[in-house]
């Protein structure tokens, strides 16, 4: 009887932990840079709403110029 697991190389299996790990970090890096402009825009005390100003940033990078 035959079992559905199949063995792999320890390389694969280094390289898919070393991509995983670097994807973690750019992920993590982006998060943590959106979370500090949030936490300095609404300690700065501005009374427009964020989305509001990405929205707008938004449409002005689609908008034909």
């Amino acid at each position: 009887m035959r079992s559905g697991y199949r063995e792999r190389h320890p390389f694969t299996s280094l390289i898919v932990g070393a991509i995983s790990g670097l994807a973690g970090t750019v992920v993590m890096t982006q998060f943590q840079n959106m979370w500090n402009k949030l936490i300095r825009f609404t300690s700065s005390g501005h009374t427009t709403s964020l989305p509001t100003q990405a929205r707008k940033k938004v449409t002005h990078c689609y908008s034909k110029q």
